[in-house]
């Protein structure tokens, strides 16, 4: 997985300030959050994803261009640590994924500052391969005067057991003497617990030479809403596994949700459960604005007796006007991310990232604001139990049906069938048949028509 830069630099400090060991996974779930995070495919499996961050970049659009700065005390300035830049390849209607199978859909490359300009560092290639539903992730790094392969990570469904749960793999290979080689494997499973929370399990293997030896299993548990509540880790150790950590999620004045941020915990606890005890670790603590989006996140560790403070950071967004559109304004949108460490007292400047995205019509809304593209978007929340949301764009004016099928293609209910203006549109689907009766759980398809417009996606109803 790749890892944003701060995640890194807040960790070593909170090594150095603990005594406590944290894994890898803390900084995973750590990136996940973060509405604005710089690596949009950081997430261990695409469900999980979902859950977190389906709706990251609705509001700023895609990320272009990312620059780390780091505090000089000394000379009281910032000075330029890295810089990581994203370009996109689309098809026609500006949709990623949509292109001939295998080419490239996105690479992400990253420099580090000399003093004078960037000089390049590390570059990330993905595809995808819609006939297999395969994934690739390729990472290099530069060794003038050419790049050289480091890792390859392979995802891809493996299908759906009898019980409707989804399978998931994913393999990381390293670049060893010309060739690749296997390091890790991940399997995804989705399952059901006493009927009552959405449980995810994820069991990481590492490769030995001959055979995948296992390591670490996290099981991710949901409440009735969708919304997580623990991540439960364990380590195989001496042939059993051993509970190791322990995530709470907790939500203030119940569930924070709006259209920007869909999962807005209020804190999260991290706790030390190995030989049956359970010992506080870290705490982090979320601030949001009224439209549910984070301004502000306190890291703090535990020593024993209290919570004390790590680190402080604040999030804020500038819209920085780039001309006219028809009746709108053109918006770059730029955010930036603001680390301070608390010491001796004080809250000191420590880290900055700036992020731009890619012009968005932000401003002055007018007509010409309407979708210029047919769109089927994928339903949120997915997995979901009981009821999710159907989003589409109609570029015209059109007769629109939206019908619900089971796996074996059985029709089990239209949820609409009528004439609809351009524009954009939600629809709910609570889990019912045209009876009124509640379907069973596992994959069902949606599909919408408007015209010569078809378009057909999946999503997995939990029970």
């Amino acid at each position: 997985m790749i890892m944003d830069r701060k995640h890194l630099i807040v960790m070593s400090l909170f090594l150095l300030f603990t005594s406590y060991i944290i894994s890898q996974d803390v900084q995973n779930k750590y990136d996940h959050i973060r509405p604005y995070s710089n690596f949009q495919n950081s997430s261990t499996y695409e469900q999980f994803k979902n859950q977190l961050s389906s709706k990251e970049s609705s509001q700023d659009g895609r990320v272009t261009e990312q620059i780390d700065q780091m505090w000089n005390n000394s000379e009281s300035n910032w000075n330029n640590d890295r810089r990581t830049t994203y370009e996109y390849f689309t098809n026609s209607f500006g949709k990623l994924f949509h292109k001939e199978d295998g080419e490239i859909q996105k690479i992400v490359r990253e420099g580090v500052w000399n003093g004078l300009d960037w000089d390049p560092n590390k570059r990330k290639t993905f595809e995808i391969d819609h006939n297999t539903g395969t994934s690739t992730a390729v990472t290099e790094v530069w060794n003038y005067p050419e790049w050289d392969f480091v890792t390859k990570i392979v995802s891809q469904d493996l299908g759906v057991d009898q019980g409707g749960l989804t399978i998931n793999e994913t393999i990381i290979y390293v670049w060893i003497d010309g060739e690749w080689v296997y390091s890790e494997r991940r399997v995804h499973l989705s399952a059901i617990v006493d009927n009552q929370e959405n449980v995810y399990s994820e069991e990481v293997e590492v490769w030995t030479g001959s055979d995948w030896q296992p390591s670490e299993s996290k099981l991710y548990a949901y409440d009735y809403d969708g919304e997580l509540t623990h991540i439960a880790w364990s380590l195989w150790e001496n042939g059993i596994w051993e509970d190791y950590r322990l995530e709470t999620y907790n939500y203030a004045n119940g569930k924070i949700l709006s259209n920007q941020s869909a999962f807005n915990p209020y804190q999260i606890l991290l706790e030390d459960i190995t030989n049956g005890g359970s010992t506080n670790l870290a705490l982090w603590t979320y601030s949001y604005d009224a439209d549910g989006d984070l301004i502000e996140d306190l890291w703090q560790s535990w020593n024993g007796q209290s919570w004390q403070d790590l680190s402080l950071t604040t999030y804020s967004r500038e819209d920085v006007s780039v001309g006219k559109v028809s009746n709108n304004a053109s918006v770059k949108r730029e955010t930036l991310m603001l680390m301070k460490l608390w010491q001796n007292g004080l809250w000191i400047d420590f880290w900055r990232k700036w992020s731009s995205y890619e012009d968005s019509q932000v401003g002055i809304k007018g007509e010409s604001e309407l979708p210029i593209q047919f769109m089927l978007h994928q339903n949120y929340p997915n997995p979901f139990n009981p009821i999710t949301t159907i989003s589409y764009n109609l570029e015209k004016d059109s007769e629109v049906s939206i019908n619900i099928f089971d796996i074996s293609g059985k029709l089990i209910i239209t949820l609409q069938n009528e004439y609809q203006n351009q524009g954009e549109y939600n629809i709910t689907w609570d889990g019912t048949d045209d009876l009124g009766y509640r379907v069973g759980g596992g994959i069902y398809f949606y599909q919408v028509k408007a015209g010569d417009f078809i378009q057909t996606r999946k999503m997995l109803l939990l029970k």
